[in-house]
């Protein structure tokens, strides 16, 4: 056992050691630090892809609705709707056939 923590001290103390782990530790990261890129890239770019297809289907739809409002006949336009009679002198609404303001008391 002894021997055993012996060759182990040697090998920590050893400067190859740390410089072996070194450049394996560095590699290791790198490769660790690329791939959460890589994977930070490709969701950005799902997300992006998912935005427009959002869009692109808002926009088929608004064209959709814009077609079957434009399919649909215009109402008639010809006769005006009728305007309800006021007050010319306070702007009260009136009755059909009124000849008198009922808030003013005009005759009109």
């Amino acid at each position: 056992f002894a021997d055993a923590l012996s060759l182990v001290g040697k090998l920590i103390i050893s400067a190859d050691f740390w410089v072996d782990i070194s450049y394996d530790l560095i590699w290791g990261l790198a490769f660790i630090a690329a791939a959460i890129i890589s994977n930070v890239i490709a969701d950005k770019r799902k997300q992006k892809l998912e935005a427009e297809k959002k869009v692109a289907a808002n926009n088929m739809d608004q064209q959709q609705e814009n077609l079957n409002n434009a399919e649909q006949p215009a109402e008639n336009t010809d006769s005006e709707p009728a305007k309800a009679k006021v007050c010319e002198y306070c702007g009260s609404p009136l009755e059909d056939g009124a000849s008198y303001c009922t808030r003013c008391g005009k005759q009109l």
